[in-house]
């Protein structure tokens, strides 16, 4: 549940083809990754206890919401659990978006990326081979792949519009 109408990034696994691979879930939900800005708490009200941050109930939790957000959007026959008419994907000019990704997660340019950051490329995107590369690539495919999933969502209707951050009020994403 969003309190003011903007969804997390995460949202986006609404608008990835196919259906949840194995290891996503698994992979995202087997512990909290408090870096990374996902918590189960985003999608839904839960039955989970809200005063413990992560347990075997939020896993459960988590489990389920991966495997029902993922191309609920997009994959025909499926719902999603949506409270807005439009979906509307929010960018960044790819350099800004890259150099906030680095600064984040990557100690240095050559060395890996934050275990977190990593286990989370993977999972979304588990077809791309991630082993051995340095966290500045890693950070620009996890870019070039996430942004082209919601491209293609909104080259198939799923996403209404776009609008970059750098170039619009607040005014007028609400119109």
């Amino acid at each position: 549940f969003a309190r003011d109408g903007t969804v997390s990034w995460m949202h986006g696994l609404r608008f990835l083809p196919g259906d949840a691979p194995e290891y996503s879930p698994v992979a995202l939900c087997s512990r909290p990754h408090p870096n990374m800005g996902f918590h189960p708490a985003m999608f839904r009200r839960s039955e989970c206890s809200y005063r413990k941050k992560w347990d075997e109930c939020w896993v459960r939790e988590c489990h389920s919401i991966v495997k029902e957000e993922w191309g609920c959007a997009v994959n025909e026959g499926r719902s999603c659990r949506t409270p807005f008419r439009k979906a509307l994907l929010q960018v960044r000019h790819p350099l800004r978006t890259i150099e906030s990704l680095t600064v984040k997660f990557c100690t240095d340019e050559a060395a890996a990326p934050h275990p977190s950051f990593a286990i989370f490329a993977r999972a979304l995107f588990p077809d791309h081979v991630w082993a051995h590369k340095p966290c500045v690539k890693v950070v620009g495919w996890y870019w070039l792949l996430y942004n082209e999933a919601m491209l293609a969502a909104r080259d198939r209707g799923a996403i209404d519009a776009f609008y970059r951050l750098e170039e619009v009020d607040v005014c007028e994403v609400a119109r």
